[in-house]
């Protein structure tokens, strides 16, 4: 099986929200490295760590669970997750899943 095609791109600004840029499929291939990124930004006690999911052209569970796993840890500190522009593959799991109400959405 050939591996996800999938770039994270991690970009922090010291004044504002860290943002975590996803192109590609976001799946069982993908997550880990996902979760990484978000982790990264984490650790660096951002009020809000906002992830651009415009480029996102497949989410799976394994993806969607680093979501929700991020957005809860994020909360339990007073953070927040928001979804930035979801593809129309994205945002037909989160319907479909339910999941929507999880987070903050907002356009770019």
């Amino acid at each position: 099986m050939l591996g996800s095609v999938c770039d994270v791109e991690v970009i922090e600004d010291s004044a504002g929200p860290a943002l975590v840029v996803v192109r590609g499929d976001l799946d069982d291939g993908s997550a880990a490295r996902f979760e990484d990124a978000l982790d990264e930004v984490s650790r660096n006690r951002r009020r809000e760590v906002v992830v651009d999911l415009a480029g996102t052209g497949f989410l799976d569970t394994a993806g969607l669970t680093v979501l929700i796993g991020c957005a809860r840890e994020l909360e339990e500190r007073g953070a927040q997750l928001v979804l930035q522009s979801p593809s129309r593959a994205v945002a037909t799991v989160l319907d479909l899943t339910g999941t929507r109400r999880l987070f903050e959405i907002r356009s770019a």
